[in-house]
């Protein structure tokens, strides 16, 4: 489902998802301490990007699921004017429009043409992972040093590059803990580069991703940095 969204989404804001392909890999956490990491951090991330909302108020996310209230109202339902409606009450276009050419459950709620994740996410076995309300707030409060540690466990997992945003998180957690600042532009080329040699052998950050996180030229990346 994931992945027919994403290529739903593309297709709406590029005008066609032709040649478009998406690689969905799954991996087994066995740590239990990396797993509650990785939890909230799935559930934080999406706000940290200058969202100016908590990520219980994120309305694309889940957040506002977990260790609630019975009486809690979910964010998604909170506009008196909409309504949550089941998609066997929905016109053919839109049942369409949400499911492409799968077929999802008609007593799945949608709001707003948004498929409600309380038709799909396990809120007991989340809460699980946690198993206090208090255990989930410290992990979802966790700095952004322990963030930075949860993607590199990541990408060591996954053995792939990185996205931009995630190695720029990286290398700036670096900066800061080497030159006592966060903004790469204030350091000068050398600096720089040590950066990029500790990325390059520590999360096998490639040279086109280092030269764009280091403000360096890509073929001085490969001429310095092995």
């Amino acid at each position: 489902m994931y992945k027919r969204s994403s290529l739903r989404h593309i297709s709406s804001t590029r005008g066609s998802s032709d040649g478009v392909s998406l690689n969905l890999e799954m991996y087994l956490i066995e740590d239990e301490s990396y797993l509650r990491n990785v939890a909230a951090y799935v559930i934080v991330q999406p706000t940290k990007d200058g969202k100016p909302v908590m990520f219980y108020d994120y309305l694309w996310g889940s957040g506002s699921m977990y260790f609630r209230d019975k009486q809690h109202r979910p964010i998604w339902i909170c506009d008196p004017q909409k309504r949550a409606r089941k998609i066997s009450d929905l016109d053919k276009k839109s049942r369409l429009y949400l499911s492409g050419r799968h077929i999802l459950p008609e007593d799945w709620l949608v709001y707003d043409n948004l498929i409600l994740p309380i038709n799909y996410v396990d809120v007991p076995m989340f809460e699980s992972i946690f198993r206090t309300h208090n255990c989930f707030r410290v992990f979802t409060g966790s700095s952004n040093k322990q963030s930075t540690h949860v993607m590199a466990q990541m990408s060591n997992v996954r053995g792939v590059e990185l996205n931009d945003y995630e190695a720029r998180e990286l290398a700036s957690q670096l900066a800061l803990e080497n030159y006592k600042t966060r903004d790469i532009r204030r350091l000068d080329v050398q600096s720089r580069l040590n950066i990029a040699f500790v990325l390059r052998q520590k999360y096998r950050i490639s040279a086109r991703q280092l030269a764009i996180v280091c403000r360096l030229p890509e073929n001085e990346i490969r001429k310095y940095v092995r």
